[in-house]
């Protein structure tokens, strides 16, 4: 049987597509407060954010009227016709952030406009209204939720974690505030600040968010034609991140999630940074409004464009030729030239003479690196079955070697990656992971978001060796590290590790996360691709490889050794 639904269900649906998380709620307020002309906005949130969370503008405020209309739906003063959906110029429009927050929580609002003598205050908790009241305060508006879901508790069981929940509200701030460097941002959790950012330029306002250490690091975009204008920064070529968490975009100043715009960044990068990297990035994209819808999502966080293809083209054609203009720094080894050498003054290697360079003018020899070990015979017929004879290393990557059975292609990192994985495994069910002390400590200077995941996992960090202390806002030093990891993977090691605790929000002590956290220090402990290595260390490697449990996998499942028979090779040459 059909029927309609009450107007309680029909307002908590609503809710549900407006409101998924705390962070959604701070992003409606603040997309209200920049609508309104604010140009200083305080922010205060306890714990996730679901108990309390308060916004605080100077923006042009409510009047009692106002005030009680804003918690209809569908009450807006951002349009008036259908046609005013075709040239939107505000973030916000739709007439559904407060009533559909209301629905879910308890709402008390506080405004006023210049003209009033005083500020008015409104109060509706799940839905139900209550009168309006005489208050004071400065020309602007505060806006205080409350219990979050205290009447949907489905929902809350839905919510991460406290620390990834808190993550999230300072995320969205850092969003906005990229897009507004005119306006300030004021963040606190209760009475702790996380980040002041008065009104500065754009780049300053990039340095403010993703620190000061890309100072050097950022180049600027500006592109201009009758139909598009594409602004912003984004770091050079040889910096770059193991995600696409700094990559911020904007159509119009409002922040959105648009694959097609990724993927023509991507794109753009894509001759400049190593596969699996990305940019920081902020970048925001003017477009006539009638040319993007931004009514296709409840929460507007998605945005099509009437040509796609075009944007696609433009950005990626503008980020190419952008970092195509700045000097990378590479250092580059020209190989000796040597003369022949025979098997009796250096066994089992031989060299080409230079006049026989141009016969091979197709092979790069500048990539190879081939290793001579005493007492390597060419003939192998002492050699023990099985025996790996490491030949060449090709392009910094891959070990060729040879045994009994045929060719074998060996992928330096995931080699190493598996033999730390192991080392690492075995220290850490002795509750011994060892630890290196730094001389001279390393500073790592996070996002606002980025340091409050970290703060929370300190003591669990040395359990696997590693030791961080506070050294100021948004600043750590590493004073211990584990003794397998190079000091120039602390970076990728560290972010690696927040995004962990961002992802699982599980608690510190389970196998699972433990594990985890092993896979990430064994991997930036590993001599990765582009790592030169000598023939001690892959006879090294080699044998401590065929100690491993599983020396045929990675810890994380991928392939470390490749073998190509005399069979396969017959085949291919048609024998």
């Amino acid at each position: 049987m059909i029927k309609l639904l009450s107007k309680e269900v029909v307002e908590k649906i609503a809710a549900g597509e407006v409101v998924e998380r705390p962070a959604s709620v701070v992003k409606e307020l603040l997309e209200n407060s920049l609508d309104a002309g604010a140009t200083r906005i305080e922010i205060n949130f306890e714990g996730s954010g679901v108990t309390n969370i308060s916004i605080s503008d100077n923006g042009t405020g409510m009047s009692e009227e106002e005030l009680k209309l804003a918690f209809k739906r569908h009450a807006t003063s951002k349009i008036s016709n259908i046609d005013d959906l075709n040239n939107i110029s505000t973030l916000g429009f739709r007439g559904e952030a407060l009533p559909s927050i209301a629905a879910v929580s308890c709402v008390i609002v506080s405004s006023r406009i210049p003209e009033s003598d005083h500020a008015y205050t409104y109060k509706i908790s799940g839905g139900e209204e209550s009168a309006m009241e005489i208050a004071a305060r400065a020309p602007g508006t505060t806006v205080k939720v409350e219990n979050i879901f205290f009447n949907v508790p489905v929902r809350k069981k839905f919510l991460k974690a406290e620390v990834t929940e808190r993550r999230n509200i300072i995320a969205t701030v850092e969003s906005l505030a990229l897009t507004r460097a005119d306006v300030a941002f004021v963040l606190k959790s209760g009475a702790k600040k996380i980040f002041d950012f008065s009104p500065s330029s754009s780049k300053e306002r990039f340095l403010h968010v993703f620190g000061r250490k890309l100072k050097d690091s950022i180049i600027k975009l500006e592109f201009e034609n009758p139909f598009i204008k594409i602004s912003g920064f984004i770091t050079k070529a040889e910096t770059s991140f193991i995600d696409r968490k700094k990559m911020h975009i904007f159509i119009n100043n409002r922040p959105v999630y648009s694959p097609l715009i990724m993927h023509a960044i991507s794109r753009g990068c894509n001759s400049f940074i190593p596969q699996g990297r990305y940019p920081a990035c902020m970048l925001n994209i003017g477009i006539k409004p009638e040319l993007v819808d931004v009514n296709i999502h409840p929460s507007k966080k998605e945005v099509r464009f009437v040509n796609q293809q075009g944007i696609h083209e433009i950005l990626s054609k503008v980020i190419t030729s952008e970092l195509s203009r700045t000097s990378m720094k590479i250092d580059i080894t020209l190989p000796d030239k040597r003369e022949y050498t025979t098997p009796a003054k250096r066994p089992g290697v031989f060299k080409v003479k230079d006049s026989q360079l141009n016969y091979l003018k197709d092979i790069d020899l500048t990539r190879l690196t081939e290793f001579s070990f005493a007492g390597q015979k060419e003939d192998k017929q002492d050699e023990p079955a099985g025996k790996i004879i490491p030949r060449f290393q090709w392009k910094n990557k891959y070990i060729i070697a040879e045994d009994d059975k045929g060719i074998l292609v060996i992928d330096q990192h995931t080699a190493w990656e598996r033999i730390n994985y192991e080392r690492l495994k075995s220290q850490f069910k002795k509750e011994s992971i060892s630890s290196q002390g730094a001389l001279i400590p390393e500073v790592l200077e996070l996002e606002s978001s980025f340091s409050e995941v970290l703060i929370s996992k300190l003591e669990l960090l040395k359990k696997f060796g590693i030791y961080i202390e506070e050294f100021g806002p948004n600043t750590f030093k590493v004073t211990g590290i584990p003794s397998t990891i190079g000091k120039r993977r602390i970076n990728d090691m560290i972010e690696n590790i927040i995004s962990l605790f961002e992802a699982r929000g599980a608690p510190p002590d389970t196998d699972e996360l433990n594990d985890e956290l092993i896979k990430i220090i064994a991997c930036r402990s590993s001599i990765m691709a582009g790592d030169k290595m000598s023939g001690e260390e892959v006879t090294s490697m080699i044998a401590m490889l065929n100690e491993c449990l599983v020396p045929h996998r990675c810890p994380h499942g991928r392939p470390v050794t490749i073998r190509i028979t005399e069979s396969e090779l017959d085949s291919k040459f048609l024998r």
